[in-house]
């Protein structure tokens, strides 16, 4: 198990990195963006991904929830 989480870090931090270094000077030489331009676009892809890590790790807790409170139901 501490593997799968040590390679899902490099994984996140190889990812994290491309995002916030590599991108923003691959589209200022290659594309002419500014980097102000950048920022908005930059700080919407992280919103997005936090988004969906949030319901990625939020969803089986809720189906658990939503499966105890069926039992509940159930023996009631």
């Amino acid at each position: 198990m501490l593997w799968y989480i040590t390679l899902a870090n490099v994984f996140v931090y190889l990812l994290r990195y491309s995002v916030l270094d590599w991108a923003p000077t691959y589209l200022k030489e290659a594309k002419s963006y500014t980097v102000d331009h950048f920022g908005w676009d930059g700080g919407f892809v992280l919103l997005v991904g936090a988004c969906l890590l949030a319901m990625a790790f939020l969803a089986p807790t809720l189906r658990h929830k939503q499966v105890a409170s069926q039992g509940r139901e159930a023996l009631a």
